[in-house]
């Protein structure tokens, strides 16, 4: 799943703190409609383990914090996450600044926050808290790879083996049974 088209679809139940509810309550299309009914707004901050032990369910956060979170919290065994972030998450919350209404300056600092954003400092900030824990600064591509090999032992193969054998002795039986019927017809062509 990519898009927010695919959570519909899917009837997926989505789960959501109230600050990115509050980005979706008054909904543009039918998209952001559809996926409002089905939308669970927690206050606990840590859905994602909600999300990992069920299924058909979906997390809506910042790309950012689902990047870390996954890092920090939700790898496997492998180290590959346990999580799918994906490429349309909100990248950032808009940025707010608290103002008295007879302020002058407002459009200034609605420009220069608009500044910020564009020069990439709120996602800079994510790349260095997350070199400061150790983590790696992207996820690992969740494209199919293959699995890491483990080791068998000839119990284990008992079954596949013994149905190997019969397999080649059912083939053997019936190549011998259509030597005999071959010499049988060279024998007496006119039987039927």
């Amino acid at each position: 799943m990519n898009k927010l088209t695919d959570l519909v679809e899917a009837n997926t139940v989505v789960l959501t703190s109230p600050s990115i509810n509050a980005l979706l309550e008054i909904p543009n299309n039918d998209v952001q409609a559809k996926l409002q009914i089905r939308t669970i707004v927690s206050e606990d901050t840590n859905f994602y383990d909600y999300v990992v032990h069920h299924h058909n369910t979906a997390a809506l956060e910042r790309h950012s914090d689902a990047i870390l979170v996954t890092l920090m919290e939700y790898k496997g065994e492998d180290g590959r996450p346990r999580l799918y972030v994906a490429n349309e998450c909100f990248r950032q919350f808009y940025l707010s600044y608290i103002t008295n209404r007879a302020f002058p300056f407002v459009e200034v600092l609605h420009v220069f926050m608009m500044h910020l954003v564009e020069s990439g400092l709120p996602n800079m900030y994510y790349t260095w808290t997350s070199r400061s824990l150790g983590l790696d600064v992207t996820l690992p591509s969740m494209t199919s790879e293959p699995r890491k090999a483990n080791k068998i032992n000839i119990s284990a193969q008992v079954i596949p083996f013994s149905l190997l054998f019969i397999g080649y002795f059912l083939s053997t039986v019936a190549l011998v049974v259509e030597l005999w019927m071959a010499k049988r017809t060279k024998l007496f062509p006119y039987l039927p």
